[in-house]
């Protein structure tokens, strides 16, 4: 990893507006809990706010967390597509209830992660 790794925390250094990358990072899990609960837009402005901030946080914990939910959010879309088209024949409901469970949990994980000030460990993975 080039410039601070993992091991040198990088929240506490400003970034643009003088929030830190952890706040940036905290507002994006934010949004995406919300979108959650809500169904609402906000879940496309945490995916816009990940990918303005994560080239600022590359080589630090908050890079991890980013990562994880832009993937979340664009696997949750594709899964989301594919259960509308299959809620024809009953199936899709099923393929929703366990999206929600996913988002949940990977919503959760990165909460519990970050308080402890660790990164996700792979982000690119599916859980």
């Amino acid at each position: 990893m080039s410039g601070r790794d993992l091991d040198s925390i990088g929240s506490g250094s400003p970034s643009g507006g003088g929030l830190t990358l952890r706040t940036w990072t905290w507002i994006v899990i934010g949004l995406s809990a919300l979108a959650f609960v809500s169904v609402s837009l906000t879940g496309i402005a945490a995916l816009i706010l990940a990918y303005l901030k994560r080239p600022e946080a590359r080589g630090t914990i908050e890079e991890t967390h980013l990562t994880y939910m832009i993937r979340t959010f664009w696997i949750s879309l594709g899964v989301s597509l594919v259960a509308g088209v299959l809620l024809i024949v009953g199936v899709g409901i099923v393929l929703f209830m366990g999206l929600a469970v996913w988002q949940l949990y990977r919503i959760i994980r990165a909460i519990v992660l970050l308080s402890d000030n660790r990164p996700i460990p792979d982000p690119t993975s599916w859980f």
